[in-house]
């Protein structure tokens, strides 16, 4: 199953989330994460914040695109949506990634951080 995975861009990667300091956004269609992924760990789940960004751990080692790949699975089945709906977006071979997940509001995304332990300001 393809996924789509946009080049990099490699000022929209690394720079730290939004100007109010949140790293979830809405934009047209859906929201934008930025993520900082843990890849190799034990076991995949999320990590709370890190340098402002949302910290995921995921199992699947940083080879051939297998975390990317996890990411993306680990984030659709943790909102309960099909993986076609999470695009990475940049950040391809960097550990700091923005996901563009389709179809999904700011309040459900909230909801899914908070029930990890991951609670944003606001």
């Amino acid at each position: 199953m393809a996924r789509r995975i946009a080049p990099d861009d490699p000022t929209s990667a690394t720079t730290s989330a939004t100007a109010d300091g949140l790293p979830v956004r809405s934009v047209p269609g859906g929201v934008e994460l930025d993520v900082r992924v843990q890849p190799g760990a034990s076991r995949a789940a999320l990590a709370g914040l890190h340098a402002g960004r949302i910290k995921i751990r995921i199992a699947a080692p940083p080879v051939d695109g297998k975390a990317n790949e996890a990411l993306v699975e680990f984030v659709a089945r943790s909102l309960g949506i099909r993986t076609t709906r999470v695009e990475l977006r940049s950040g391809t071979t960097s550990r700091s990634k923005r996901l563009h997940v389709a179809d999904v509001g700011l309040g459900e995304v909230r909801e899914w951080l908070e029930s990890g332990g991951c609670h944003l300001p606001g």
